[in-house]
This record gives structure tokens, sequence and C-alpha cells, in this order.
């Protein structure tokens, strides 16, 4: 339901406005009729995929072998994309964070020893 589902199904079947749905989405509070929609698409997918799929794969052993490679390096491909978002990009976020709170709070400490946040400097009281 992320990545704009809950929009699409949102403003062709239900008509509902696009704010809400973005709502959904961020809140994680979907409707059940989205659920409902959602699951009556895969059971609609398994069973186009069960005749467009398995049964040639059944009958054809150089079919099934040419699948089984090309979801290999699918499945390749997308994981070191997502390893490659974890480890550089997710990493990078969490390094720039953790610099600008630590440089946040140097700031704040040195404004604080030199009186400057407004309080009274404890050197003259």
């Amino acid at each position: 339901m992320r990545n704009g589902l809950c929009v699409f199904m949102g403003n062709i079947l239900w008509k509902r406005p696009i704010e809400e749905s973005k709502r959904q989405v961020a809140t994680n509070d979907f409707e059940w009729r989205d659920l409902y929609a959602y699951m009556c698409f895969h059971f609609f997918a398994f069973l186009v995929s069960l005749f467009a799929l398995a049964y040639p794969c059944y009958t054809s052993k150089t079919l099934h072998g040419i699948l089984l490679f090309l979801l290999a390096v699918v499945c390749s491909w997308r994981g070191a994309i997502r390893y490659t978002y974890y480890s550089t990009k997710m990493y990078v976020k969490t390094v720039l964070e953790i610099r600008d709170e630590s440089s946040t709070e140097t700031s704040s400490s040195k404004r604080e020893s030199q009186g400057l946040l407004g309080e009274t400097s404890p050197l003259l009281v």
C-alpha cells in the first residue's frame, strides 16, 4: 500500500481525495476496503501466474531454467541496490545526523560557558 498504491487505489476505485490517501500512508492507518481490493488483486495475479508461468515451466525444462536464471539475476540486482542503499546512503545520513547533533551540542556548550545564552555566567556571580 506504500509508494503511491494507496493514492492510486483511492483515486481510481473510491474517488478519495489525494490528501486523505497521503494521510493514511503517513499514519499507517488504511481502510479495510483498500486491504480487500489489494488482496483480491493478489488472488487474481496468482491465478494468472498459475497459467502463464507454472504450467509452461512444468512442460518445458528449458523455459523453467531460463525463468530461474532471470529470477536469480533480478533478485541479485535488487539485493545489490538495497545493499548499496543500506551501506552508503542510509549510513551517510546517520553519520551526518550524529555530526549535526554533536556540532549543535558543542556550539551550545561553548555559548553557555561564554554566557551568550542570556544566562548569567558562573564567573560573574
